[in-house]
């Protein structure tokens, strides 16, 4: 009977599995019983990474919270583009003034404006890190 050919094999397949499964559970193994440890494991495993995913999103949130030092980069840089943003200030004065252009003198006063104002927040950057201005 192994080697026979059934005129439906399809269906043969299904008894043959039937049958198997029949004979494993009254063997007193069921199904059920070899798949909980893979289930369980499998919750534990999303278990632990929903946890990490959690920790690295809390952690990366407050990863930048720190106040840069005076010596940093962030206090350095401020420091030069409060220089930087005070000399364009002054080049804008001394353009704007001589100048009959109009397209030139109102470009002038929008630096002085814009500019001026960002140095004025530099100063204060500075003071909210307490890394001096």
């Amino acid at each position: 009977m192994p080697w026979q050919v059934h005129p439906r094999p399809h269906l043969r397949i299904a008894v043959l599995a039937s049958r198997s499964m029949e004979a494993h559970e009254a063997a007193g193994n069921s199904f059920a019983v070899r798949r909980t440890p893979v289930l369980v494991a499998v919750g534990v495993v999303l278990l632990v990474l929903a946890a990490l995913a959690l920790w690295w999103r809390t952690a990366e949130g407050t990863a930048n919270t720190s106040t840069p030092g005076t010596a940093s980069s962030e206090a350095g840089f401020s420091r030069d583009m409060s220089v930087h943003r005070r000399q364009a200030v002054e080049m804008s004065f001394i353009v704007r003034d001589p100048t009959g252009d109009q397209e030139v003198r109102t470009l002038a006063h929008d630096i002085i404006d814009t500019r001026a104002t960002q140095r004025g927040m530099m100063p204060g950057r500075l003071e909210g890190w307490r890394a001096g201005g």
